[in-house]
């Protein structure tokens, strides 16, 4: 049978995790970094860069990841991919994902005849078809580092 054992109260719980076994913090951050070159690899095969005049012969080169992040008051660890970079590419991420509509305001007033065109979708579809071995490998790590925690008897 397994040993089950219980932390009781959210700072005995804080406590533990802030001994984490150095070993167990490189697995996580190695995790979130190659969830996040996964995520990346896949929207950059998605994307389509096949047409000059949408404004996105840029857009692949663009699409990167961040360093991780630690958010909600040093509670959750995160890594973006994102899309663009400069104001340009920006708006091509956008429209490339979500099309555009035909028309339109021009800068200088007046209307545009631009036809639209609809949306060629890279950057959740990436996200979703990897989504699954991501949080897998995330979550091997975290769950090899709770088994070190708890061999440790503390």
């Amino acid at each position: 049978m397994a040993r089950v054992k219980y932390i009781d109260g959210i700072e005995n719980v804080r406590r533990v995790f802030r001994t984490l076994p150095e070993k167990s913090l490189i697995e996580i951050t190695h995790a979130l970094n190659v969830a996040g070159d996964t995520v990346v690899k896949r929207a950059k095969q998605l994307v389509s860069v096949s047409d000059p005049k949408a404004g996105n012969e840029h857009l692949r080169d663009s699409i990167r990841k961040t360093n991780i992040r630690i958010i909600r008051a040093n509670r959750s660890a995160v890594i973006y991919v994102v899309a663009g970079g400069t104001g340009e590419t920006n708006i091509a991420a956008f429209r490339e994902e979500f099309g555009r509509k035909p028309g339109g305001q021009l800068k200088g007033g007046g209307e545009s005849t631009h036809p639209g065109y609809g949306p060629n979708e890279f950057f959740f579809p990436a996200y979703w078809s990897t989504r699954t071995a991501t949080r897998g490998r995330i979550a091997r790590a975290l769950k090899a580092a709770a088994k070190e925690v708890a061999s440790r008897g503390r």
